[in-house]
């Protein structure tokens, strides 16, 4: 079982390195101080990386458990959504690494639900609720979504802004079982 936990932490490092390459062209034509706000998948697997590691050496953290699982589910449906729901943007520029991105993103959830499991919720976890709205905030009023087409852009802010919410209270009811 340690080899496969320590699996899943390089596999999510490792992760976490090719989501911030992906998101390169996009970092370089923005101001450095909202990077943090538009790697949100690759900064989940961080959050998630660093959690884990804790755990593993015996100083597991609960409100980084609960803000990793958190943000591993929201960002997780969020992007299976996106390549969905533009699946004829994104699948039909490079279909096969559209298709790899949709099925690790889905882990990401599954991660996420696991990992609530092993987590118990303190008063610090409402930050998590912060951490979200401020980076939908920027999202959608100062552009710092990753680049994809515009057309119903609405749809895909509502689904974020519920995403915040519902991802919180799902790893909160994980908590408390």
């Amino acid at each position: 079982m340690r080899r496969f936990i320590l699996f899943i932490l390089i596999t999510n490092v490792l992760g976490t390195i090719y989501g911030w390459y992906y998101y390169k062209n996009q970092l370089l034509n923005s101001p450095f101080y909202f990077w943090i706000f538009i790697v949100d998948c690759p900064n989940s697997t961080l959050f998630f990386s660093v959690a884990l590691y804790l755990t593993i050496k015996g100083k597991r953290n609960d409100f980084l458990n609960f803000f990793a699982s958190a943000n591993l589910i929201k960002y997780g449906i969020w992007t299976c959504f996106v390549l969905l729901f533009h699946r004829s943007y994104f699948f039909t520029v490079n279909s096969t690494l559209y298709s790899a991105i949709f099925v690790t993103h889905a882990l990401l959830v599954v991660q996420g639900i696991l990992f609530a499991n092993a987590t118990r919720f303190n008063k610090y976890c409402y930050l998590t609720l912060l951490w979200f709205f401020v980076n939908d905030y920027l999202d959608y009023f100062a552009g710092t979504h990753p680049y994809m087409p515009k057309t119903n852009i609405e749809v895909i802010k509502i689904l974020t802004f519920s995403l915040s919410i519902i991802s919180f209270i799902v790893v909160y009811i994980l908590t408390k079982n």
